[in-house]
């Protein structure tokens, strides 16, 4: 069905008023369309394949194969003769696997496409109109053998030709040379994860009663329809290309998990797909987690694809597909296998790591060659978020311990400082990489150490220690485990000042850019604008916006231009009196290639630009194609707006669409609904506000004797301005720190006794740290006087124990007859305990 905006002309006087145009937005999202800060992982399926391989059923099929292949294949041709000619509606049973039975079930197919090198076969109730319907199997096929996505490693040949050009040959059982596709409906997992394909090595046994004795990949029906919604197969060619690396790959070795999928979620990027998005950069644990993990069924896992995807697309920027793809056919395994890809290259496996986690960080072309950074369109807008430490700029000096996995990175950063100083101490499986941003400016300062120390002069908007290990202390680095390090800093303070700004909700519609030229409703868009005022004076250094999922979403040639204006108001509107407020003079810009874009959050790097913002002033970014070919088209992801005209987000109308009425004249007009755009800026600077040193008004005991299994609360209170900054030491190490004057210990146990310091800090300065001791005081066994008592409802006893035991606390009235058992045998670990007594179903006096 054909979607249209409905273009709305409001009359005024029996004159148009062209500043009041709305236009409605009826261009609904599609499935495959991102929120700018979705957790996207949760949008593809996973593979079982390795399930699969891992069955003894799996292994010993491998096994068979590979003496079967190695023997020089006997009994081929006679498995050859055996094949009948296929015609399109032809049914014939094929084995599939049955998840939830972990068995196979004999299911009927029809055959609905024979290609040079594919038959498609459907099983027989999934195929229908309204479900995997003949064009969309046209459309399969033509992926599978004619073309792949313009960013592909080659456009021009299917997803069959270049995974066998860049991984190697399929095993090809029957001797036909053909891939065998089965579309079937794989029901969720108990998890709520959905198999979107697999590669099932039974099919490599002659022997096997449950083998097809084809190359075949299973593909779930479910990522070709949906009952509730129409969604389109990008994601069935997605797992036709991954499931595809897996079945050449049996053809050669049995790469480590890891290294398989990585492989196979590489092969969708590499046919022209849209990756994963890298879930994994968002948490510290994530961003630490030991490289070759694989947590199999559950959510997780999740994680360890986007992982592994990441890392060999990111092999891939470094040496070429060609070397990438050599993994797959690779005699060897873990490390080993790297190294094989990287010969000739004059990169080591361990400096691959350095790098990786460092562009991870970074992501910016222009430093250290690029190698810092991805050129893939899809990855450009990446950066590691899961930094497991942030020092604020007014904390002056810290000490404190990291722990890093082999192959993760442990992140801790510091914003806001002046002629940083700092120390590491860590063994030599541990490297360090301390990159300074240099304030206002695009320039990193990035060293590099195992131990020792280095000074960054000069201004940084942020530094960040990336801590990695690359080393390993035992056999081999599959099992290696977590490392401890050092460290300590001292700087001067900087206050600088961060400051995201976006004003949408979830993703509702989309929008092209420019409109669509066959339809005179939507032909004269040209610009796209939103409206946004910084609490701040600063640089705007990052716009981050968001494009559907769709596969017209980015398409053709041309540049997009960006650009910053003022805003200014022209009249009001005139349907609820608010200011129009529209772009005014443009003050910066800059372009970029549209086919560096993909469907999914993109940012543009602004860094060294200078683009300035007042605080509190009202600016407009505007968005236009230039210099673009007649079928370029870029659609933007819009929210579903808002009718209350008291909300700031929304009104006055935050985004504008520019119509052209003519080569040389256009007007601003608006959304329906005033929808926002899925558009952030950042925008960074100095502080400027008041200032007054922080003054402690309360401040904590100088000694606290907890009993061990307690709680312990310590509080205190600051003047100062801006808010001061508490920060907590414990013989000498940072315990905590942040804008929270509480220290609470649910559970005080030996580790906690010690000296215990507490300073507050801001902008202006800071104070002398406060002292006190934490004692901490061994159970016995005791029993504490109930409190309240007398009590009317309810009271509560305090015990102790001495060691993990069996308690017993029980209540007798005054005739000596019990009443209630409190902790009727319950196992108490050694330490403090409460439990409350309910007294409300009790007689009087008890």
């Amino acid at each position: 069905m054909k979607k249209y905006f409905l273009l709305v002309v409001i009359l005024c006087l029996g004159a148009i008023q062209s500043f009041a145009q709305v236009i409605e937005p009826k261009n609904p999202v599609t499935s495959q369309a991102k929120d700018l800060h979705a957790d996207h992982a949760h949008q593809f399926g996973y593979c079982t394949t390795i399930q699969l391989l891992d069955t003894p059923e799996g292994i010993q099929a491998q096994e068979e194969f590979k003496r079967w292949n190695e023997a020089g294949r006997p009994g081929w041709q006679q498995i050859m003769d055996q094949e009948i000619a296929q015609s399109i509606g032809d049914r014939k049973n094929f084995y599939a696997r049955n998840f939830e039975t972990e068995s196979y079930d004999f299911l009927e197919f029809e055959l609905r496409a024979i290609g040079v090198k594919t038959f498609i076969w459907v099983e027989r109730t999934e195929y229908a109109p309204n479900k995997v319907s003949d064009d969309k199997i046209t459309e399969m096929l033509r992926f599978l053998e004619v073309e792949t996505p313009s960013n592909s490693y080659n456009p021009d040949e299917g997803i069959i030709i270049n995974n066998r050009s860049i991984f190697g040959f399929a095993p090809n059982v029957d001797g036909t040379g053909m891939l065998t596709v089965l579309l079937t409906h794989i029901p969720e997992n108990d998890e709520g994860l959905t198999t979107a394909g697999y590669f099932a090595p039974v099919n490599l046994s002659l022997t096997n009663s449950n083998s097809n004795k084809a190359d075949i990949i299973y593909i779930n029906t479910s990522t070709i329809y949906n009952p509730d919604r129409q969604i389109s197969i990008q994601s069935a060619l997605r797992t036709l290309a991954h499931e595809d690396q897996h079945l050449i790959h049996a053809n050669y070795a049995s790469l480590q998990t890891f290294l398989n999928e990585g492989q196979s979620e590489w092969a969708e990027s590499m046919n022209g797909f849209i990756p994963r998005a890298p879930s994994n950069l968002q948490t510290p644990e994530e961003v630490n987690r030991q490289l070759f993990t694989w947590r199999p069924g559950v959510a997780a896992v999740l994680f360890d694809y986007a992982r592994a995807g990441l890392f060999h697309g990111y092999i891939a920027e470094r040496v070429g597909p060609e070397a990438t793809g050599s993994i797959t056919n690779s005699r060897a395994n873990g490390k080993n296998a790297y190294n094989h890809a990287l010969q000739g290259s004059g990169i080591t496996f361990e400096e691959l790591l350095l790098d990786f986690h460092t562009a991870n960080l970074i992501n910016n072309p222009n430093v250290a060659n690029g190698d810092y950074a991805y050129n893939s369109p899809a990855r450009r807008s990446l950066r590691t978020t899961g930094i497991s430490q942030e020092y604020a700029s007014y904390m002056v000096d810290v000490s404190n311990t990291g722990s890093v996995t082999y192959g993760g990175a442990d992140v801790v950063q510091w914003t806001g400082v002046e002629d940083f100083n700092i120390s590491v101490t860590s063994p030599d499986q541990i490297k360090h990489r301390v990159v300074g941003k240099v304030l206002n400016s695009s320039a990193y300062d990035i060293y590099e150490l195992s131990s020792g120390s280095v000074t960054l002069s000069g201004e940084y908007e942020s530094v960040t220690l990336l801590s990695m290990k690359n080393g390993i202390t035992g056999a081999t680095e599959l099992n290696e485990g977590a490392s401890n390090y050092e460290y300590s800093a001292n700087w001067n303070p900087l206050p600088v000042e961060k400051e995201t700004i976006g004003y949408y909700q979830n993703s509702a519609f989309y929008a092209e850019l420019p409109g669509e030229p066959t339809d005179p409703a939507r032909s004269g868009i040209r610009r796209y604008a939103t409206r946004f005022n910084s609490t701040i004076t600063g640089l705007l250094n990052q716009i981050t916006f968001a494009v559907s999922g769709n596969a017209r979403a980015v398409q053709g040639s041309g540049d997009l231009m960006v650009s910053l204006h003022t805003s200014v108001q022209n009249g009001v509107e005139n349907d609820n009196g608010l200011p129009r407020l529209v772009p005014g003079i443009m003050l910066k810009q800059t372009t970029t290639d549209i086919r560096n874009l993909s469907p999914g959050a993109n940012v543009i790097l602004l860094d060294g630009q200078q683009w300035n913002v007042q605080k509190g002033q009202e600016y407009w970014v505007v968005f236009e194609v230039v210099s673009e070919s007649p079928d370029a088209r870029l659609e933007f992801l819009i929210d579903a707006g808002s009718s209350d005209t008291n909300d700031p987000d929304y009104y006055p109308t935050r985004g504008r669409i520019y119509l052209q009425t003519s080569p040389a004249t256009g007007t601003w007009a608006r959304w329906s609904s005033s929808n926002n755009y899925l558009i952030d800026v950042q925008v960074t600077g100095l502080y400027e506000g008041a200032l007054e040193i922080p003054l402690f008004t309360s401040l904590p005991d100088q000694t606290y004797e907890t009993m061990f299994g307690s709680s312990l609360e310590v509080n205190v209170a600051a003047t100062g301005t801006p808010a001061p900054y508490y920060i907590w030491t414990k013989n000498g190490v940072l315990f905590q720190s942040g804008t929270n004057p509480r220290l609470f210990i649910e559970e005080v146990g030996e580790d906690d006794a010690g000296t215990y310091t507490v300073r507050a800090a801001n902008y202006a300065g800071y104070t002398d740290p406060i002292e006190f001791i934490v004692e901490v005081v061994e159970p016995e066994f005791r029993l504490a006087q109930n409190y309240p008592n007398p009590f009317n409802n309810s009271t509560t006893f305090e015990f102790s124990v001495a060691e993990d035991g069996f308690v017993n606390i029980d209540v007798f009235d005054m005739m000596g007859r019990l009443v209630t058992s409190l902790t009727p045998d319950n196992l108490y670990r050694r330490g403090f305990h409460q439990v409350s007594l309910d007294a409300r179903h009790l007689a009087s006096g008890v």
